[in-house]
């Protein structure tokens, strides 16, 4: 335990230093699991399809119907969703066989990277770039000096969610309870701008 600690801390950097030597010695036949990742026809894809990757597909799809694609790396998960009618694949992205199996597509424009993990966020922003992908990025983040981090790895929009969450909270209450400039009802007096 104590000797694999250090190691895997620094396992995606080691493979990705023996990737060229390793993918030699691979089996000309895929393994169930490991075949082309095809996301033809994809203008946005959102990794991760936990809560807040789900809420951000379902929002997009009702904006665009199609080219939206969702990439989850749990098979349960995937299958539930599709069952629901969504358009998901099974992939981990932190892995960098992905990489190499998947497709892209010529119409993507946006990603949007909804890991809970930082690390994952920011390796596969990174990731991205180093393919010469030129979609705009997006990504959560938990923390506020977790953005500069994100945006060094080359992702365009950072949404801190903590903060922001709160403030669509509010702002979605304060609109639903009629608070508006023009809405003489609202229970609130409005702060004048100076």
């Amino acid at each position: 335990f104590i000797m694999a600690s250090p190691l895997n801390r620094f396992g995606k950097l080691i493979y990705s230093r023996w990737h060229d030597t390793l993918i030699r010695k691979e089996m000309p036949t895929r393994l169930p699991g490991d075949e082309v990742i095809d996301t033809s026809g994809a203008k946005i894809l959102v990794f991760g399809m936990g809560r807040v990757g789900t809420a951000a597909y379902d929002f997009l799809v009702q904006r665009i119907e199609e080219g939206v694609i969702g990439i989850e790396r749990n098979d349960q998960l995937v299958q539930e969703h599709c069952s629901k009618g969504r358009r998901i694949i099974v992939g981990d992205a932190t892995d960098m066989d992905f990489w190499q199996r998947k497709q892209t597509s010529d119409q993507l424009r946006l990603v949007l990277l909804t890991f809970p993990d930082h690390q994952s966020n920011r390796f596969v922003a990174k990731t991205i770039r180093e393919m010469g992908i030129s979609a705009h990025l997006a990504s959560i983040a938990t923390y506020d000096d977790q953005v500069d981090s994100l945006q060094k790895a080359g992702i365009d929009r950072v949404y801190n969610f903590y903060s922001e969450a709160g403030v669509g909270f509010a702002e979605h209450v304060w609109e639903a309870i009629g608070c508006n400039s023009g809405n003489l009802e609202c229970p609130f007096e409005f702060k004048k701008n100076s």
